[in-house]
């Protein structure tokens, strides 16, 4: 099994039975052309090629002859993917960028405008006249579409979940207020985010510098720290990671997805090796995966923390405000004794 899929094959191991199949489904992939123009279009192709990269070892792009082309040929063999050419008069699984006359035994369609995302499974997605341009709805309907393509993989592979089955007809959903409406407005003109330290450049925190990196209007400095190296299982998860990656610091990777106006610099340390320069920071990151890092973070007392962590199929986001609400100290209670605590904090042996 390659080593990418590791980390997924854990999940795949609790529904299916032949785990390797799973990875052998070609997906293809094309696009209105009309929409592949617009920078939402763009948005939406390069992130579905990049999550759905990872879900496959086979994709086949059916896209007219561009320099986007060039680019996602580049994307897909560097995480270590094949790109085919389609032999299949029916396609298995088809996902289209707008609607497209390509069609396969599964079709998933999707589309943005704003902060809306648009995704249909089975039958034409939306159009729109005048979309707005914003990368979070163009960012959210690839997810949504790769969610789709994982759960129809799932169903291929005799999953039988009920939950695998469903794949919705039409759906459209709000990343303004999160409702499955058309809920609306324009993105603002410049937004300045100031000093961000961002904690941990794994999944959710990559995938968050990812994100930063396709606003054109996004003003700010980020500090990324994480003391890993990149390893052949990042890849199945972190869109920022690639083959060529391997062994590099998170960290420093992650510095190139820097634009013009938002500048990103990392260090392959821990917390608690960032000292004084914490207090710096009025807002927080936090993406690690323990305890014991959440609440030496909420111990510097910042007066925000953005809070975001993934398990299995589920993810949850939370903003802590100081003396707003509850903290990481309470949310993510420690595991430790009392007495543990004590020792840690006093720096005296448990024994005594």
């Amino acid at each position: 099994m390659n080593e990418r899929h590791d980390r997924t094959v854990i999940l795949l191991k609790e529904h299916i039975s032949n785990p390797e199949n799973f990875f052998s489904t070609p997906i293809t992939i094309t696009a209105d052309n009309e929409l592949l123009a617009s920078k939402n279009g763009q948005i939406m192709m390069e992130t579905l090629v990049n999550i759905t990269s990872r879900l496959s070892d086979k994709i086949v792009l059916q896209l007219p002859d561009s320099t986007l082309f060039s680019r996602l040929k580049t994307l897909i063999l560097g995480i270590g993917c094949q790109l085919e050419e389609s032999k299949e008069e029916i396609p298995g699984i088809v996902v289209s960028i707008g609607n497209t006359q390509l069609k396969g035994k599964f079709n998933i369609c999707v589309n943005s405008s704003g902060w809306v995302s648009y995704l249909a499974c089975g039958s034409d997605v939306k159009t729109l006249e005048n979309c707005l341009q914003n990368p979070i709805g163009a960012m959210g309907a690839a997810c949504l579409a790769s969610a789709e393509v994982f759960k129809r993989l799932l169903e291929l592979n005799g999953c039988d979940r009920k939950w695998a089955k469903i794949h919705p007809k039409e759906m459209n959903f709000s990343f303004l207020d999160y409702t499955f409406t058309e809920s609306n407005i324009d993105f603002p003109l410049n937004v300045d985010i100031g000093k961000i330290l961002l904690v941990g450049a794994g999944a959710v925190g990559s995938g968050f510098v990812y994100s930063i990196s396709k606003f054109e209007n996004v003003l700010g400095d980020i500090k990324v720290i994480d003391p890993d190296d990149i390893d052949k299982s990042n890849l199945n998860r972190c869109l920022t990671y690639f083959d060529n990656d391997i062994g590099k610091s998170k960290a420093k990777v992650i510095e190139r997805y820097s634009t013009s106006k938002t500048t990103i610099k990392g260090e392959n340390i821990k917390l608690n090796q960032l000292k004084k320069e914490r207090k710096e920071f009025p807002i927080i990151i936090s993406t690690v995966d323990n305890n014991d890092a959440r609440h030496e973070i909420q111990f510097d007392l910042p007066k925000i923390i953005f809070h975001g962590a993934t398990g299995n199929s589920a993810s949850a986001v939370s903003v802590i405000k100081l003396l707003e609400n509850a903290c990481l100290c309470c949310i993510f209670e420690s595991s430790k004794s009392y007495e543990e605590i004590v020792s840690d904090e006093m720096r005296i042996p448990l024994t005594k």
